[in-house]
């Protein structure tokens, strides 16, 4: 009965394992199907981006070509999503209110190209800005340069990604320097939409020095 018993458990292995390679096979299979319809995109569009420059520019060209990639024929159907990385694109910089206008190519037409004109509108400005230093590091000159040299101050344009910035150099210098309980206190963007204005407080504790 013993010997019956073992058999038939490893019948029952056998059977769970090819039953597991079957749908781990079949879920590689569809994954390499997607990967293949999204490789054999022959009409890829492209995007002429108008209205903007500089670091703007820049911005929401790299969210755009984050994009997979969009067909002419279909290139109506992501529509939403070429509106959606535009606005986080601009909105990453301070401008919460933008007019975003996007055209796709005609399908039977040449161009290949989407267009996405854009009126940025207004900036977003920092009105207050509290950046402080506590502990035994609000003595060491290092900090108080990042913090100057970050753009992070009032009557500056709001940049998320200057703030994500400061808040990590802070924090690698302060590790690097021995401060090994450094913790942020206070971290906070108070955006005011409709006044186009924001409020910023970032306080960090760098506790003490371990030498």
């Amino acid at each position: 009965m013993l010997k019956i018993s073992v058999f038939s458990q490893m019948i029952l292995h056998v059977s769970v394992a090819l039953t597991l390679a079957f749908l781990i096979g079949g879920c590689a299979s569809e994954q390499e199907a997607v990967k293949g319809k999204a490789n054999s995109v022959t009409d890829e569009v492209s995007y002429e981006v108008s209205g903007i420059d500089g670091e703007l520019l820049e911005n929401v060209d790299k969210a755009l070509s984050s994009l997979p990639a969009v067909s002419k024929k279909n290139s109506f159907i992501f529509l939403r999503e070429m509106r959606d990385k535009t606005k986080r694109a601009l909105r990453a910089l301070g401008y919460y209110h933008p007019k975003i206008d996007i055209v796709p190519p005609d399908p039977k037409g040449e161009s290949s190209a989407v267009e996405v004109k854009i009126d940025p509108g207004k900036g977003m400005f920092i009105r207050n800005c509290e950046v402080e230093i506590l502990g035994e590091g609000a003595k060491y000159e290092i900090f108080r340069t990042l913090v100057e040299k970050s753009g992070i101050e009032s009557y500056k344009r709001l940049d998320h990604g200057s703030y994500e910035k400061l808040k990590n150099d802070l924090k690698n210098t302060a590790l690097e320097l021995g401060f090994f309980d450094y913790k942020l206190i206070v971290s906070q963007i108070a955006v005011f939409s409709e006044e186009d204005k924001a409020d910023i407080a970032l306080i960090a504790d760098t506790g003490k020095r371990y030498a």
